[in-house]
């Protein structure tokens, strides 16, 4: 091209020199940010329990809208969101009832920022629908979902198609359990095998459910919905659990006989501090059904928060409950405590019953522990003080004059003090006897003895 006249404007393409090191710097600084994006959005749905998935959109305009989408639902996914919490930001109300409609889905889009024409709605909607009735059911959405040519999404499938053949096989084993049993009980005449009715396993044995509530972990950042169901008749403990995202825990299954042989001495003493107080407050003895009604509702409290305080996640599945023992629990066998398989007892529903926990969820749980560490630590201390008084009390006699060189005065002052540290021995030990705390420190020291004793 030759050069412009004088006068004359040239529109010629200036060539630009880009720095390589800084166009890899603005790069490294987007990824940052868009990063720090999605893992915010992540946590705000750990607390708060609302996603927003726009969070997790890049602004490309050479995009289609079906890949955008499915480059949303992907980058929510890799930053750990489950399909129920994807397909709630569809639901005007955030929850997983019912199926979304267009009318939801198009207010999803605009959500999100993104301006969709009739048709391309209608396509979008198409890949959803698999059976053609105009709305997305929870399991069409989670097909199109394992559909996204996606490595976090492949592997999410893959985990999904092994618990659904773990579950077929189960279901096969126990039909074959049946069969066995059938056959074993002996050889019939054709007639009979064709009036006999197979009456199926018995039915599970009802549980009498003992805990409903919520706990939180603060390593994992979950927060369990349990609840636990007490057989008498078989000496069984029964966890259900899941967690806010509507992930549904294997149950665990304790034997409740193995709890109350270690934790009995422990037990009894609660029974009695409970029944001393009921009898305190109401200035009267107790009846023999009373006291009984009073243990058996101890007992299961006792055992539902020995429980709880040992209930765990495992680290190498977090959506399986593990339990792990303390220092206190002294000879208590884990492989004994905790039963390989349900002796067929009633499990207690526990999905679809319970919101997302919120962030006041979290307060009153912080609050409830700090509650009961400075209800410890007012034990511990009223503990000390008396003690030391006991020793100023003890100290002073030593220097004190014999009996025979007292006057009237010095006795009566002595037998004063001798009376007042008597009393506050015993006041000591009547609280050392109630106290659990200093309960589970003998226990616990003597289980370090033991521990001790064995390794000599």
């Amino acid at each position: 091209m030759p050069p412009p006249k004088r006068g004359q404007a040239s529109f010629a393409k200036k060539k630009v020199e880009v720095d390589p090191e800084e166009e890899k710097r603005k790069k490294a600084e987007y990824d940052a940010a868009q990063k720090k994006k999605r893992l915010e959005a992540a946590k705000r749905f750990s607390v708060g329990g609302t996603v927003d998935l726009a969070e997790f959109m890049d602004d490309d305009p050479d995009m289609s809208v079906t890949a955008k989408l499915q480059q949303v639902m992907s980058t929510a996914k890799e930053s750990g969101l489950k399909v129920q919490q994807i397909f709630s930001y569809f639901k005007p109300n955030g929850k997983l009832e019912g199926d979304i409609t267009p009318e939801d889905f198009g207010a999803a889009m605009h959500k999100l920022g993104w301006k969709c024409t009739d048709e391309q709605l209608k396509t979008l909607l198409d890949d959803f629908d698999e059976d053609g009735n105009g709305t997305i059911s929870i399991e069409e959405f989670q097909a199109y979902c394992y559909q996204i040519p996606n490595i976090a999404w492949k592997a999410e499938r893959l985990r999904w198609q092994r618990e659904q053949e773990a579950e077929k096989k189960r279901k096969e084993e126990a039909k074959k359990k049946r069969r066995s049993r059938k056959s074993s009980a002996g050889e019939k005449t054709g007639v009979e095998e064709e009036e006999e009715v197979d009456p199926g396993p018995p039915p599970p044995t009802p549980v009498e459910q003992i805990y409903e509530g919520q706990k939180p972990l603060w390593k994992t950042k979950q927060m369990l919905c349990i609840k636990i169901g007490y057989a008498e008749e078989k000496n069984c403990l029964a966890i259900s659990c899941k967690d806010a995202e509507e992930n549904l825990f294997p149950p665990v299954f304790l034997d409740a006989s193995k709890i109350l042989q270690a934790k009995g001495s422990e037990f009894e003493a609660l029974i009695e501090e409970d029944i001393e107080k009921k009898e305190k407050s109401g200035n009267k003895k107790l009846e023999d059904s009373a006291k009984a009604i009073v243990a058996k509702e101890v007992t299961r409290q006792a055992m539902a928060d020995f429980t709880l305080k040992r209930l765990i996640t495992s680290k190498a599945d977090p959506l399986i409950l593990e339990v792990k023992l303390l220092g206190s629990d002294g000879a208590l066998d884990l492989e004994t405590l905790v039963l390989k398989e349900n002796p067929n007892v009633e499990l207690l529903p526990v999905l679809n019953e319970t919101e997302a926990p919120s962030a006041e969820d979290f307060a009153n749980q912080i609050g409830a522990v700090a509650a009961e560490r400075d209800k410890v630590a007012a034990e511990r201390e009223e503990v000390a003080k008396a003690l030391r008084r006991v020793k100023q009390a003890l100290d002073a006699f030593k220097v004190g004059k014999g009996w025979k060189d007292m006057n009237t005065r010095e006795r009566c002052v002595f037998l004063l003090q001798r009376f007042g540290v008597r009393h506050v021995i015993t006041k000591v030990e009547k609280m050392l006897e109630t106290s659990p705390t200093y309960a589970a420190l003998l226990e616990e020291q003597a289980a370090k003895r033991a521990k001790a004793a064995r390794k000599k």
